[in-house]
């Protein structure tokens, strides 16, 4: 029963909300809710505080959460021979860094990341690791990586975050060259189109999604989901789909000419990417994180 209970607690964290919680675990929102107000009465500790019309984690729930996946990962390795255990490149100097990056930030933001790194520790080893910023703030809070560069849900819970902004994500709808669909056109006027997106559905950065709700539209019909833009791209290039595209920056991947730029009457939902950091992180990375924090200027929005 406990482990559900934690296993609800993270879905929260990670979404947002109890509702967003229970539908990832496919149960009711007063399951959920029962389940967190009796690991609070097992743990003796408030896990959320109330903000206005709602309740919001607060740092005692990722330390819970940090808890239990720390002792299922000593659980792990106690299952493990030494012949199974992962390599963890380590390096002469024992050093390894560990960043989550959105698609487009590693393009925008890895090589400054590297020399930063690379000047602390010359034989130290880099790790850049890409998905979505839900799954990014999960690894961070869980410490699998030291620093990450994605959007906050706008119902993140911050407290045990440090954080600065880079830049704000402007999406832009892309089609093949060629498509018949005008230059300029409205979001109802596509509601039947064909998606093909980076994101997963139901989190922070599903643009096309918000965008339907919030015109009260039927959900868009997303028909592909890829993490790599490269070859989004290279599919809308070569059919009829749609796909959103957060910078531009990431049409360097694809042959030029091959998409085009559609505009939306409406707009389209923006959202803040920023470098984000424990606040407790191992003191061992704080100079270089602070180093890495200093070396990224916020970067023009594009437009």
């Amino acid at each position: 029963m406990l482990r559900t209970q934690l296993r609800y607690l993270e879905l929260i964290l990670e979404h947002g909300t109890f509702v967003a919680a229970a539908r990832q675990a496919g149960v009711s929102q007063p399951a959920v809710s029962k389940a967190i107000t009796e690991l609070q009465r097992t743990l003796g500790v408030r896990l959320f505080e109330r903000s206005g019309h709602r309740f919001v984690p607060n740092v005692q729930a990722y330390r819970v959460v940090h808890a239990a996946t720390r002792f299922q990962a000593e659980l792990d390795a106690l299952r493990e021979t030494p012949g199974d255990a992962r390599d963890d490149h380590s390096t002469t100097d024992g050093a390894a860094l560990r960043i989550g990056l959105a698609p487009a930030s590693a393009l925008l933001y890895g090589p400054s990341i590297e020399k930063v790194w690379h000047a602390h520790r010359p034989e130290g080893f880099l790790q850049l690791i890409s998905g979505s910023a839900p799954e990014l703030m999960s690894r961070l809070r869980q410490r699998d990586l030291h620093l990450i560069i994605a959007p906050h849900g706008r119902r993140e819970a911050t407290a045990d975050l440090q954080w600065r902004k880079l830049h704000t994500s402007e999406p832009t709808v892309y089609v093949r060259a060629g498509h018949p669909v005008p230059a300029l056109t409205t979001l109802e006027d596509i509601c039947d189109a064909r998606w093909a997106v980076a994101g997963n559905p139901g989190t922070v950065g599903h643009v096309i999604e918000e965008a339907h709700q919030v015109r009260k539209l039927p959900p868009p019909r997303v028909v592909v989901q890829c993490h790599d833009y490269h070859i989004l791209l290279t599919l809308v290039a070569s059919s009829d789909l749609f796909c959103l595209v957060p910078h531009p920056c990431l049409l360097k991947t694809i042959e030029p000419g091959s998409v085009r730029a559609i505009r939306l009457r409406e707009g389209l939902p923006k959202y803040e990417v920023n470098l984000s950091w424990l606040r407790d992180v191992d003191e061992r990375f704080q100079p270089v994180i602070q180093a890495i924090a200093s070396s990224l200027s916020p970067i023009k929005d594009p437009g």
